[in-house]
């Protein structure tokens, strides 16, 4: 094999060699960020459960629990979906699609059974793929897109920089419009975070609440005199709960992100390192046969020579 072939090999292992650099550093930014994002997610889960558990004893006026648990007057949902923006994360946005396939497929089963017949079977399908999107990443834009569906707003930001000023804008957005009866519902489309090899795809409700019962307590605490009315305290709290859960949402998705980065990045190095191995073994072979070629010539010029150098030396005699 002549020299140029072989300087192909070799800046072939050259460029394996540099993309296993790459990946490894994937690889290890995806282990250092995990265990802070699974603190954050602890931390505000702890935080939207105590809030979400003082909603329910500030509701526990039968008006004021309905106020928060009714849906709005909207036919439509309103969906914030999160997706990923960033590479080598696997199927991580086709799982959250999937899951937000899955979820209008079951939803509008259940209506044609409520309804009953092909005529009802038919209104429900129409009724259920009618949503408005909020979306964070480009991905989940070019998937509503190609569907052509309704987007109100997007985020093109990589997970890891969508921050609470950016949830709280959201947020405050999405439950408004069930309020202002533009929508029935809040739903979240997300990828849930429970550790470094578990994530999985589900699309939640974010608003209407659904309250837990009063916690009993036997601690009797004084009356805090509020300056507004219980409903408008109420509607204070909601509005707190609601940026937490889609913010403890967003980290979880940032969670899953790294997670399947890592797993990916994990597969990526050893098929790196199997085709380094074997094209390392493929130069080395050639090299070898390079080398014997070039024995063998020269072996071979040296037996000629010898052999003009006997023919000459008998025509001498």
């Amino acid at each position: 094999m002549s020299t140029t072939a072989l300087k192909a090999l070799s800046d072939e292992i050259d460029s394996l060699e540099a993309t296993s650099q790459v990946v490894h550093a994937f690889e290890l930014l995806a282990m250092v960020h995990l265990p802070e994002l699974r603190r954050q997610v602890d931390a505000v889960r702890a935080y939207t459960d105590a809030v979400l558990h003082s909603i329910a004893e500030i509701a526990e006026h039968g008006e004021l629990r309905y106020s928060v648990e009714a849906e709005g007057q909207g036919r439509r949902d309103l969906v914030v979906l999160i997706t990923s923006s960033m590479g080598m994360c696997g199927s991580y946005n086709q799982d959250v699609f999937a899951a937000l396939e899955k979820r209008r497929q079951a939803e509008r089963a259940e209506q044609a059974e409520r309804a009953g017949g092909v005529e009802g079977a038919e209104g429900a399908a129409g009724a259920v793929d009618e949503a408005d999107y909020l979306v964070i990443g480009s991905r989940g834009l070019r998937y509503l897109a190609e569907r052509h569906q309704a987007v109100l707003g997007s985020y093109d930001l990589a997970l890891e920089r969508v921050d609470v000023v950016t949830v709280a804008g959201l947020a405050a957005a999405a439950v408004d419009r069930v309020r202002s009866g533009l929508n029935r519902r809040v739903l979240v489309a997300y990828t849930h975070y429970e550790d470094v090899v578990t994530f999985a795809a589900r699309v939640v409700q974010l608003y209407p609440l659904h309250l837990p019962p009063p916690r009993p307590t036997d601690v009797h605490a004084p009356v805090v005199d509020f300056e507004l009315e219980p409903a408008e305290v109420l509607a204070q709290f909601v509005d707190t709960y609601a940026i937490g859960q889609l913010f403890a949402w967003v980290r979880h998705a940032v969670a899953s992100e790294y997670g399947m980065r890592r797993m990916t990045t994990n597969l990526s190095k050893r098929a790196l390192r199997d085709s380094l191995t074997e094209r390392r073994r493929h130069y080395r072979k050639v090299r070898m046969a390079a080398e014997s070629a070039e024995l063998l010539d020269v072996l071979s010029s040296q037996q000629a020579v010898r052999g003009r150098r006997t023919t000459r030396g008998a025509r001498d005699d």
